[in-house]
């Protein structure tokens, strides 16, 4: 249980060492550590996230409530948690823990010379289930290769259920995992 603390702990400091800090690398390491959170506790349900990009708007929208220095703290409203400044605190732990989410945003903006990153989720009513990753993915969704569940595609990456939206998200997030913003907020 140490060692998964201290995963948690590094997963926002993460976010910082990289120049090339991306909507895309943010999503990567959010659903790596969402993996490996369900590994360890051997949750049979954690959905995967997708990136959406007006998430990005409730951030921002909180951080001009708090200024552009907040103090680390969860604000939820409207089904949606938004996470302030996490970087080096153990508060992405209700993120990661979070079973039923299925999209995320990250904001990145700057308190004097050091980056803040902030993160806005949805939230679903979905209890943690007890079982090898993956194996109890609701309808629609299938396990990965990390033992999330994903949103069920064909393989010309249709979505067999839902509407186009779906196939919409996996688009966009293909698209930004590409994409490498620099420095102040990154969101345009």
């Amino acid at each position: 249980m140490k060692s998964l603390l201290i995963l948690l702990l590094l997963v926002p400091t993460t976010f910082c060492l990289s120049n090339g800090f991306s909507r895309g690398f943010c999503l990567q390491l959010i659903n790596a550590a969402r993996s490996a959170f369900a590994d360890k506790l051997q949750l049979a349900n954690m959905n995967e996230l997708v990136y959406n990009k007006k998430l990005e708007k409730k951030a921002l929208e909180q951080l001009s409530y708090s200024g552009p220095c907040p103090q680390p703290s969860i604000i939820s409203q409207n089904h949606l948690d938004v996470y302030l400044n996490v970087k080096g605190h153990d508060l992405i732990v209700d993120l990661l823990s979070a079973t039923g989410s299925t999209q995320m945003a990250c904001v990145r903006s700057k308190c004097e010379d050091e980056d803040v990153i902030s993160i806005v989720a949805d939230v679903q009513d979905s209890s943690p289930v007890s079982g090898p990753p993956g194996s109890q993915c609701s309808t629609g969704r299938l396990a990965n290769s990390q033992g999330l569940c994903t949103q069920e595609y064909s393989r010309g990456g249709y979505a067999r259920k839902g509407t186009g939206k779906d196939l919409a998200i996996k688009t966009l997030e293909t698209a930004l995992d590409v994409a490498i913003f620099g420095g102040g907020l990154w969101w345009l």
